[in-house]
């Protein structure tokens, strides 16, 4: 009598349950929208405001596609999720029941569709992550060109007058302070016979050769997809007490952030970079630095490229126009590896303030440019992110 009413208990829990996550639910999304979700799979977009702002038809069919995307995965997680929900109690009703083979094959089943939810919700972070940053590259950099690569991405076809061909980006070199350098484009070794030791009127020595945005969205997008979910990019090489000043110092690892070799000079390094450089970001109690390593595969670079001298600027431009300006905390002179005859600069500026700091982690990089004893020389930056990254492990650093 006692099993009975056991296993009548059990199959009155298992009905009420049944009917408690039976219905309708809103979900909202990683994205920003939310979505009205069936336990059968079936749904529907409740709130789509996100994009009404965007006249543009490009850009309405592929976000557009993307959020009908998120929903239906969605809408299969949920469906998957109410299967397991119910295989839960059909292995509770087989272990009361010693139902020993029932309740392997009810685990087993219920190992398939958490390995198929596992799947669904990895996908699921993948567009999720695709619409957020679409809408985000869209406002900071040239649409047409943001557009195109997502359709291509996932497939879209294009309405016609919507396929856009990319525009290249332009040298457009923004005024320095006190108007130190000229719209003037040369290379370093062209300016050898021309170096000038008066700074108040430094040489320009080149300005950013033109590039097609899409490289740049590219490179930002196959980053991101190469990157494993919850990966961790914050690696520290010291976050302590400062024995020397006795301040809290928190700094991170060297890692690249950039490379250049001159169209001159691409013949001789066509497996590697002329210039690599690598970057640490700094926080020593108030103040922020960044430390670059610039690294030269050449033992000849200090007749060409001269010093950084301290108070020379770095000058950081932003996708979308903005630009901070950094100083040089002291002078760095070329040393010789032995080695290896690489000729190595290691340099460390100061941002001007707080707000510049934080501000470099709502923006992506377009350029960085370097002030030398030779003149003004800039580089393109395809790891676009990588400030925002730094800046982020430094704030929330423990």
């Amino acid at each position: 009598m006692v099993k009975m009413n056991r296993s009548l208990s059990i199959i009155c829990l298992i009905f009420l349950f049944s009917l408690q996550s039976y219905g309708q639910k809103t979900v909202s999304t990683k994205s920003g929208q939310q979505v009205e979700v069936s336990d059968i799979g079936t749904f529907k977009i409740v709130v789509d405001t996100l994009d009404q702002n965007q006249p543009d038809a490009g850009y309405q069919q592929v976000a557009s596609y993307l959020k009908n995307l998120e929903a239906e995965k969605v809408a299969e997680s949920v469906r998957l999720e109410q299967q397991q929900f119910n295989l839960g109690f059909g292995i509770s009703k087989a272990k009361n029941e010693k139902n020993s083979a029932e309740e392997k094959k009810t685990k087993a089943e219920m190992e398939q569709l958490k390995a198929r939810n596992g799947k669904v919700n990895s996908e699921l972070k993948s567009i999720a992550k695709d619409l957020l940053m679409f809408r985000q590259l869209c406002k900071e950099t040239e649409k047409q060109d943001v557009v195109k690569k997502y359709a291509k991405k996932y497939g879209i076809t294009l309405l016609q007058g919507v396929e856009y061909t990319p525009k290249e980006i332009v040298s457009d070199p923004e005024t320095i302070p006190q108007e130190q350098i000229l719209n003037q484009e040369s290379s370093i070794a062209e300016k050898n016979n021309r170096v000038t030791t008066d700074t108040s009127t430094p040489v320009p020595i080149m300005s950013t050769e033109g590039e097609s945005r899409i490289e740049k969205i590219n490179a930002l997008i196959e980053r991101q997809n190469s990157k494993k979910d919850g990966e961790d990019d914050c690696n520290f090489i010291f976050n302590g007490k400062d024995i020397a000043s006795g301040k809290r110092l928190t700094q991170t690892k060297f890692s690249h952030f950039f490379g250049y070799t001159s169209k001159r000079l691409e013949n001789y390094f066509k497996a590697q970079e002329y210039l690599t450089c690598t970057a640490s970001i700094e926080k020593l109690a108030g103040d922020y630095f960044i430390n670059l390593e610039l690294r030269f595969k050449s033992k000849d670079v200090k007749k060409s490229y001269g010093k950084i001298k301290a108070g020379d600027f770095m000058k950081v431009l932003f996708v979308n126009g903005l630009s901070i300006f950094l100083k040089a905390t002291e002078d760095s002179e070329a040393f010789i590896e032995q080695y290896t005859g690489n000729t190595i600069y290691k340099v460390k500026y100061k941002f001007k303030d707080k707000e510049d700091f934080s501000s470099s982690s709502r923006h992506y990089l377009d350029t960085v440019g370097l002030m030398w004893s030779s003149g003004f020389e800039e580089y393109v930056i395809y790891q676009v992110d990588y400030l925002q990254n730094q800046v982020f492990c430094i704030e929330h650093a423990d």
